[in-house]
């Protein structure tokens, strides 16, 4: 017998599983904190004739007296043993001493493929297939069949072939926690009573199908999770942080270093998508404080406000701006005024716009003591006025407004406010 926890390895690298480690000493692979073990045994067949006079002693129940593991539930098995699916209503084995996939789930194992008859070499199941599949989440009939290179051959699964060790499709009717690495292969829907936690430093690896929906939020404790998607149609998620509207998402699939940062829109009494924001490559989640959040049977004066985002990617000499992400929404009314000690607080400023450089659009946020007349202007080095961000009334507050360079050249740029006895003046770089 002998492990094979170092092909184990390399297969899970093989399918983009890279975050394991593996032990020499007692060669075992050790994914996410949790260990994998594959094993592989010729049974009964490593007796060989006498040579010297003295034989070898067969162990005909050697799955019961040997492979005596502790199996983790959904453990599966693979034999290329002769007849070992013969007689799947008992254990009694066959004339000749064959292991029986039977015996293994009397050992606590779930799943198994085995051969009703007699199997040559190139029709048995393959290893190398079949584990790192189910490892990564597909059911186990569809890691075993990938696995059989003969599919009209000898060749029976044993046990409910719809078993995953992922969380497939489903929806929860408990508020449910997840710590360390998930993986989630099927749509899982949270209603609106119920919701989705991510503790510290979780990681929801979605494959698939894999997807979280519904009307439930996913919370997050903190900053430091990770969401590991595969389909930019099923990247964007509802959360939601003191009764606003937050939109957590995972990272735009492709070349992490293309990624310049992601825009944010949002659908609210108009007709078209507004871009509302530019974030960071470092920040893939945001929270709209313009809105807050009611339940819609609760208050006849919400409305729907939807929302999706894109992606800044770096395209050779230029920035190209992705497909858009799927859509979510919330019931939503204008977010009510600061308290007056709030008030008090607030001052004149204007920030540095973000990005900078930028191409071609940034983002200014300000923000204004008083209610009164808001102007932000654009201006080139020549002091020519190439644009009006703002020129209206607007309530005191802390405020956001885009600028889009696309009709402009590359170059330095100046960017003023002016609001009551208030004026300042930036600068800033589009670069194409």
């Amino acid at each position: 017998m002998v492990s094979f926890a170092n092909s184990t390895a390399s297969n899970l690298s093989s399918v983009g599983f890279t975050n394991y480690s593996f032990n020499t000493d007692n060669d075992t692979v050790i994914y996410h904190n949790k260990p994998i073990m594959s094993y592989s045994s010729n049974g009964v067949h490593t007796t060989k004739p006498p040579l010297t006079g003295e034989g070898e002693t067969l162990h005909p129940d050697y799955i019961q007296s040997q492979l005596n593991f502790n199996y983790s539930p959904g453990a599966i098995f693979n034999s290329a043993e002769s007849y070992n699916a013969w007689r799947l209503s008992s254990i009694t084995r066959a004339s000749t001493p064959m292991g029986q996939v039977v015996e293994f789930f009397l050992e606590g194992g779930t799943l198994g493929v085995a051969h009703a008859y007699e199997p040559i070499t190139t029709g048995v199941v393959s290893n190398s297939i079949m584990f790192p599949s189910y490892q990564v989440g597909y059911p186990f009939i569809d890691a075993a069949y990938m696995g059989m290179q003969y599919l009209a051959w000898q060749s029976v699964v044993v046990g409910d072939p719809l078993t995953t060790i992922a969380w497939g499709k489903q929806a929860i009717t408990d508020n449910l926690t997840l710590t360390g690495t998930n993986l989630v292969t099927g749509e899982i829907t949270v209603p609106l009573v119920n919701s989705i936690t991510l503790d510290h430093r979780a990681v929801v690896n979605f494959k698939h199908n894999g997807f979280i929906t519904g009307d439930g939020y996913i919370y997050t404790v903190s900053s430091n999770y990770s969401l590991l998607i595969n389909d930019w149609q099923k990247a964007l998620f509802r959360s939601e942080e003191d009764n606003h509207p937050k939109l957590i998402w995972g990272a735009y699939p492709g070349i992490p270093s293309l990624i310049e940062g992601y825009k944010i829109y949002r659908k609210w009494e108009s007709s078209n998508f507004e871009l509302i924001s530019l974030v960071d490559i470092s920040t893939l989640e945001f929270i709209d404080e313009d809105y807050e959040i009611y339940n819609p049977e609760a208050n006849e004066n919400q409305k729907e406000a939807e929302y999706y985002i894109t992606a800044i990617i770096e395209n050779e000499s230029s920035i190209v701006e992705s497909d858009p992400s799927n859509v979510i929404d919330y019931w939503v009314n204008k977010a009510g005024k600061k308290g007056t000690s709030n008030m008090a607080e607030l001052n004149y400023t204007i920030d540095q716009n973000y990005p900078n450089p930028f191409n071609p659009i940034t983002q200014i946020k300000y923000s204004i003591k008083e209610n009164g007349l808001v102007s932000i202007r654009v201006y080139d080095v020549l002091g020519k006025e190439v644009a009006v961000l703002i020129k209206e009334e607007q309530p005191a507050g802390e405020h956001r407004v885009n600028f889009d360079g696309s009709n402009l050249s590359s170059g330095i740029y100046f960017y003023t406010i002016t609001a009551k006895d208030f004026h300042q003046t930036k600068k800033m770089l589009l670069v194409k």
